[in-house]
């Protein structure tokens, strides 16, 4: 429980907290700004948004990390399975716990998605809604293409 709150909500808080005294006297303006482009963008933006699938996001070594530590693997029941990329996919993932950690790193280039299944495109993993209301954490799912 303890290392759940410490690696999710407070850890956003804590980086909130910490750009908000760094950046204190701009802070209220810059965080209604924020807010305001935040509610206008879910508004107008469609889901999921692929015009903001950073690749270079998807290819950063710290998703390799966050990979081994939350262990998990993509199989392929039929080796010789013929995937059209102009169709759609559901690819399911459980246990997916409150963070959703290994559901979103089947979203980076990291977990193996890519080599596996070469004909689809990036992968685009649904969450709730409220994700995109969490500073940095929306931005960071949308370079993920979530």
């Amino acid at each position: 429980l303890y290392c759940n709150l410490l690696t999710g909500p407070l850890l956003v808080l804590a980086t909130v907290a910490l750009l908000w005294w760094l950046l204190r006297p701009l802070s209220p303006y810059l965080f209604a700004l924020y807010c305001a482009w935040v509610y206008y963008d879910n508004k107008t933006r469609p889901n999921p948004s692929t015009d903001r699938l950073s690749p270079g996001w998807r290819d950063a070594s710290i998703w390799r990390l966050m990979r081994d530590y939350f262990p998990m693997r993509h199989t392929l029941a039929h080796p010789d399975a013929k995937f059209d990329a102009s169709r759609s996919y559901l690819f399911c993932y459980h246990p997916h716990g409150v963070q959703s950690s290994g559901a979103f790193s089947m979203s980076t280039a990291a977990s193996g998605f890519d080599e596996l299944f070469p004909a689809l495109p990036p992968t685009s993993v649904q969450t709730l809604t409220m994700n995109f209301y969490l500073p940095m954490t929306r931005e960071n799912l949308m370079a993920m293409n979530c």
